[in-house]
């Protein structure tokens, strides 16, 4: 089957999609980004349970180790309400993860900083991880890791299209 024009032609109604999708061949590259789409949440969870955090916690933990935010900044990358942000903010200040403090460019504004101790626990859970995705990498070709970088690119842009 032509997956090229598979697509497309899948829009026109639903039987039309089911009949594409059940004969996509979604063997290789794509078994293996099923499979890491499928874990991606688990590892939050697991890493979130582990340092007695909620998942969205842990996401909010990774945007203010990017940058530090505002809550209002925080709640709109994490898709929350202001008030939902809040908490998830009052929690992770509890535990010891983040801090408030004044905007240093307009005193009227709080933003969000991730401790030192925050920053090392939530590292240190991800550290195995991290290094075993090195050593992946590193055991590639530089073409072998051009072609894996072009599709991962490309899957991420098929994602966003359902955005």
């Amino acid at each position: 089957m032509d997956t090229k024009a598979g697509p497309d032609s899948a829009q026109g109604s639903p039987p039309d999609a089911i009949a594409w999708v059940t004969q996509w061949d979604q063997s290789g590259p794509l078994t293996a980004l099923r499979e890491l789409l499928a874990l991606s949440p688990r590892v939050r969870h697991a890493v979130a349970e582990r340092l007695h955090l909620h998942p969205g916690d842990l996401s909010a933990i990774e945007h203010l180790m990017e940058e530090p935010l505002g809550p209002v900044e925080l709640s709109r990358r994490l898709g929350l309400t202001s008030a939902a942000a809040t908490v998830a903010v009052d929690r992770l200040q509890a535990h010891g993860h983040v801090v408030r403090e004044p905007d240093p460019n307009d005193g009227r504004r709080t933003r969000v900083i991730v401790t030192d101790t925050g920053r090392v626990e939530v590292l240190t859970e991800l550290l195995p991880m991290f290094q075993a995705l090195a050593s992946a990498a590193d055991e590639m070709s530089p073409q072998e890791r051009d072609v894996v970088t072009a599709f991962l690119t490309r899957a991420a842009e098929a994602l966003r299209t359902v955005l």
